[in-house]
């Protein structure tokens, strides 16, 4: 996490987040981000089958519809390597040609591949910035005072969103609050630490990524 941290820390300039060099810059996160993705999307695209077809020993008729997981694609060894099961932060910045192989599709592909995959990651990488700059986290124990396990990911039936499981608490840094313009309101964003822990924070500003709607527009760009 530190080293993500620094990341962010190296894109925050009187307290303005470069939205840019984040997405350009910041290695670590990035992987981290496409790492997160080739786990836990179970995501799926739906075709028409045009003519009778072979495949497999097996008849695929005309006109009946055909299911396609793209999670086989994202446990393959012979591209991922034999680590594929496992949560590996440096993959993509290791091997930054992964994220543009036929077999890395977060955000599916061809006809149906998402419109909004350039805001999603946008945002998240934003998202995950101001909270690690603005915020300590650790995770929140059990109520029997155990440590919480990780959540397992629902792998037999493919769906359209990915889950999370886990309780995080927040603490504040010693830095000044990075959200400024229209909602949601920084109250709203880190509710656990009341509106009082704001009241000193100066005003800041999301480059390429603002709530105004100059920037709003500008987030939103493929």
């Amino acid at each position: 996490m530190e080293s993500i941290r620094t990341e962010v820390d190296t894109n925050m300039s009187d307290g303005k987040l470069n939205m840019k060099g984040l997405m350009d810059s910041s290695p670590r996160l990035n992987s981290v981000v496409d790492e997160v993705l080739r786990l836990t999307t179970n995501s799926f695209s739906v075709r028409t089958i045009l003519e009778d077809t072979q495949l497999a020993g097996k008849t695929f008729r005309k006109g009946n519809n055909i299911m396609m997981s793209f999670r086989p694609l994202h446990q393959k060894d012979d591209v991922f390597g034999p680590s594929v099961t496992t949560f590996d932060p440096d993959r993509f910045a290791k091997n930054p040609t992964l994220r543009r192989i036929s077999s890395f599709k977060p955000f599916g592909g061809g006809s149906t591949w998402c419109p909004g995959r350039i805001a999603a990651r946008r945002e998240t990488l934003a998202f995950v910035a101001l909270t690690l700059y603005r915020c300590e986290l650790s995770l929140v124990k059990n109520m029997d005072g155990s440590e919480p396990c990780f959540p397992r990911l629902e792998v037999a039936k493919p769906c359209l969103v990915i889950y999370a499981g886990y309780s995080i608490a927040l603490a504040t840094r010693e830095v000044p609050l990075i959200i400024s313009g229209h909602p949601p309101s920084p109250s709203s964003l880190f509710p656990q630490l009341g509106s009082n822990d704001f009241a000193a924070a100066p005003p800041a500003i999301i480059t390429g990524g603002d709530y105004n709607d100059e920037a709003f527009q500008e987030l939103y760009q493929a």
